[in-house]
């Protein structure tokens, strides 16, 4: 059981390492930003098919692997987009503390924010009839 816990441990060390995390958030974000605008212009180009949101949410599903994929393999640095090195660097990091109390607290507001857009959107702003 220990050597399973080391074994989680050592993975979710080298999602972090290769910011995988952050790149599944920035895809979440901009999937939603990209499908809401998506809605909005089916909205007024009336002659697109029906289908057209469901094909919009299924290349974005599609998407997902693809980009946890590219963050695994690559890392976007100030030389270009690189591979990511096998063993990590053993150099000390300052900024990782600061990081870590940042971190709940964005995921926090995404949360609170994904939240109150989805009762603004299925609340009934007409009342009961």
């Amino acid at each position: 059981m220990a050597r399973l816990r080391e074994r989680i441990t050592a993975f979710a060390r080298e999602l972090y390492r290769r910011r995988v995390p952050r790149v599944v958030v920035a895809y979440l974000i901009a999937g939603g930003v990209a499908f809401n605008g998506a809605e909005f212009l089916t909205e007024i180009f009336t002659d697109l098919p029906d289908y057209t949101m469901q094909l919009v949410l299924v290349l974005l599903l599609v998407g997902l692997p693809i980009a946890i994929g590219l963050a695994w393999a690559l890392d976007i640095t100030s030389g270009g987009i690189v591979r990511t090195p096998a063993e990590p660097d053993r150099a000390p990091r300052l900024v990782v503390k600061r990081r870590r109390r940042l971190a709940p607290v964005l995921l926090g507001l995404t949360f609170v924010a994904l939240v109150v857009i989805t009762v603004l959107r299925f609340v009934d702003r007409d009342g009961p009839n």
